[in-house]
């Protein structure tokens, strides 16, 4: 191997290391973009068992956390990650 090779690939580990833990703080982020999230899901190899779109129940109708204020969407369905109110509208099937 060569000097100019070991010396790249020793800055490039040392590039990953310090951009750990910021990317694990960016992952959770609520309102980070779904591709931005599988992209650093990819790079750290993170396997979330739970779904972006998987849904909990709650009792008490909300109202949509992501439709305008003007529609005033009303839900039962919560976000697994963010626990905002969200209505059938704003989910997004992903598979397993």
């Amino acid at each position: 191997m060569s000097k100019a090779l070991k010396t790249y690939s020793s800055i490039q580990r040392l590039a990953d290391g310090l951009t750990e833990s910021w990317l694990h703080e960016r992952f959770g982020t609520p309102t980070l973009r779904r591709d931005i999230k599988a992209t650093i899901k990819y790079i750290l190899k993170i396997d979330e068992a739970a779904s972006s779109s998987t849904q909990e129940q709650t009792k008490k109708r909300k109202i949509c956390g992501f439709c305008p204020y003007k529609k005033r969407k009303m839900t039962k369905y919560s976000c697994y990650l963010c626990k905002k109110p969200i209505c059938g509208e704003h989910t997004v099937p992903t598979c397993k």
